[in-house]
């Protein structure tokens, strides 16, 4: 078999498999696509986080299993941004699931934020700030 057969049985197969559009991939397609590209930066930059931040960036408690990744500024604040600027080392802590609710503020009525120090962003020192004064982490830098 020449090298032209082989390459007529590959594409054949594959257009058994994947119909080749005239028009390119379907909007659904893409969106799947990008959706596994985002899913897989996501996994990458919090193994990354996890590896850099040992506990909890809140309460410095020690770290577990279900700790989880927050991101210093919220989606919605950088709408529009590219994924690998929202999910970036200078823009995620890690987080204890107690903790993180607090941030996100499914917790009581009490809210924390994470205002990083430097230009580093979570790389850095971050400082822990408390809307309600009964919370003792108010003013903590981590």
């Amino acid at each position: 078999m020449g090298v032209r057969e082989i390459v007529e049985s590959a594409l054949s197969a594959y257009r058994r498999v994947s119909p080749i559009s005239p028009t390119g991939p379907s909007a659904a397609a893409r969106k799947a696509d990008e959706r596994d590209c985002r899913n897989e930066l996501i996994a990458a930059v919090r193994e990354k986080v996890f590896l850099r931040d040992k506990s909890c960036r809140c309460c410095d408690g020690a770290g577990s299993r279900y700790d989880q990744m927050h991101e210093i500024r919220s989606r919605a604040q950088l709408r529009g941004r590219p994924d690998a600027e929202i999910f970036c080392l200078a823009n995620c802590v890690r987080v204890c699931p107690r903790c993180h609710r607090k941030l996100t503020g499914a917790l009581g009525g009490g809210r924390l934020w994470l205002k990083p120090i430097t230009r580093d962003g979570a790389n850095g020192k971050v400082l822990v700030v408390s809307s309600n004064p009964m919370l003792d982490m108010n003013e903590n830098i981590r």
